[in-house]
């Protein structure tokens, strides 16, 4: 199986994990390939103009794709290749130009098709990027990736705007997804995880309490935690309703359905994984520690993360929520133990990479001690794409209002930082081909914690989808959500 690194890499071809090149240096062109690529696309002809995102499709052993921006000056980068001119140039002339430029870095490869999809003007509103479906009335679908608290807060925020009556049936319940990492073994769902051999139930049922439209006893009953009791101590109640009920049906991801519709969830929770993962981390030192809990307490800088089994099956559910997906959002969250793991999943990386939404990487706050130190918001998008091989976002929405000074007097008593993105990063992050979105994100709740506001960052990915950003940041500066 051959992976590919494209943006911010090069066009090289591996065997397993992808091996990035350099920075600024061209891959060393592999051995010819036998395939023949198929002939160029006879798709609509375009005439370019600047904010034309064109999303490319390049051929070489297998199909894949990008998206690339035509700046305001009116070129485009390939990534590593050349900078193109492309404004006010058709689209075919575009994809032939593009494919002679590829021919001194690779060998069998063509650009097949390049489509415009105007993109997200700051101050105008421009054609919605989220499809609306007219058979069914469906407005945008929303999957979510992540886990520990990152996770349900994004959800949150987004539960209200999805489903705005604060009603789902089972036809519009998929309007909103949230794949879940697995690979949980501590506390609660380290035990339950131990006894039953099943996927470890905590971050999932945080998930469904996220997404339940009653707010009150029901959900405060499911995330009950016995504080005392042989046997109970320390088990959520709703942790022990998913491993009741993935003993009765024998399907784990079957009894997290039945779960949220107890709870009244409006969204869809699917686990990352269709069995027990367990993650590995390498570290700079040369150790290697297995399970989640013993890679965050030993600290140390990692230099890989895995998971066994290498290659864990996948529902075919995430994989149908990937591919009908109009957004898809990874993060925020702990970049080794809640982003990541779901990433390594071949299937979720792969269905992020081919699919036609609009991908969008949440940067974290803060940095985490041991694990992200001195870390930037160009240090995670290149730690993902290291992992596995690919660049696979459009945009990153980053915070641009600063940490309240107590709070980071108390997070640097414990070694983490505000991530800040400069010019530098914002500069980088464009020769890459994403997308940087700057928005006020900070957020005391609970009390002492820095959080991303929920409501904010939802209602920036819905006009980031829309095209409303520009009239959206004007009402957010003033104090608006």
């Amino acid at each position: 199986m051959c992976s590919r690194a494209f943006a911010g890499t090069a066009f090289a071809q591996t065997t397993g994990t992808a091996n990035p090149s350099p920075l600024g240096t061209p891959a060393a062109k592999p051995a010819a390939v036998a395939t023949t690529p198929p002939a160029a696309s006879t798709s609509a002809d375009y005439r370019l103009a600047a904010g034309d995102t064109l999303r490319i499709e390049v051929y070489k052993d297998d199909p894949l794709s990008q998206s690339l921006q035509i700046r305001p000056d009116g070129k485009s980068t390939l990534p590593l290749v050349a900078d193109l001119p492309a404004a006010g140039r058709r689209s075919m002339e575009l994809r032939d130009s593009m494919s002679t430029a590829l021919k001194d870095y690779t060998t069998n490869s063509v650009v097949t098709m390049i489509t415009r999809r105007p993109m997200l003007p700051e101050s105008a509103q421009a054609p919605a990027l989220v499809k609306r479906d007219p058979q069914s009335g469906a407005s945008q679908r929303i999957v979510a990736i992540g886990g520990g608290t990152g996770l349900p807060n994004l959800l949150r925020g987004l539960r209200p705007l999805v489903f705005p009556e604060g009603l789902c049936t089972d036809a519009t319940r998929d309007r909103l997804v949230a794949v879940v990492a697995t690979s949980d073994d501590g506390g609660s769902s380290g035990r339950l995880r131990a006894t039953f051999n099943m996927i470890p139930p905590g971050d999932i049922r945080n998930c469904l309490a996220a997404l339940a439209t009653d707010q009150s006893q029901m959900t405060d009953l499911f995330q009950y935690r016995f504080g005392a009791g042989e046997g109970l101590i320390g088990h959520p109640i709703g942790n022990l309703l998913i491993a009741a009920l993935t003993d009765v049906t024998q399907d784990f991801a079957h009894a997290v359905e039945l779960a949220g519709r107890i709870l009244g969830a409006c969204g869809v929770v699917l686990p990352a994984t269709s069995e027990v993962v367990t993650l590995v981390a390498e570290f700079h030192d040369g150790r290697v520690l297995t399970g989640e809990t013993a890679i965050v307490g030993g600290g140390g800088t990692i230099s890989r993360l895995s998971l066994l089994p290498e290659r864990p099956s996948c529902s075919l559910r995430v994989r149908d929520a990937l591919a009908c997906a109009d957004v898809i959002v990874a993060g925020p969250g702990s970049l080794y133990t809640s982003i990541l793991p779901p990433l390594l999943v071949p299937h979720v990386a792969g269905g992020i990479w081919s699919s036609r939404a609009t991908r969008i990487l949440v940067a974290n706050l803060m940095t985490e001690a041991g694990e992200t130190d001195e870390f930037s918001v160009l240090d995670h998008l290149l730690t993902i794409e290291r992992h596995v091989g690919r660049q696979l976002f459009d945009c990153v929405i980053y915070n641009t209002s600063p940490v309240p000074e107590r709070l980071a007097a108390s997070y640097a008593g414990r070694g983490a930082r505000p991530i800040v993105t400069g010019a530098f990063e914002l500069n980088a992050l464009e020769r890459f081909g994403v997308r940087a979105i700057g928005v006020p994100l900070i957020s005391e709740h609970p009390a002492g914690k820095v959080r991303h506001n929920p409501d904010r960052l939802a209602s920036a990915i819905a006009a980031l989808a829309h095209g409303t950003l520009g009239a959206w940041r004007v009402c957010a500066e003033a104090g608006g959500p």
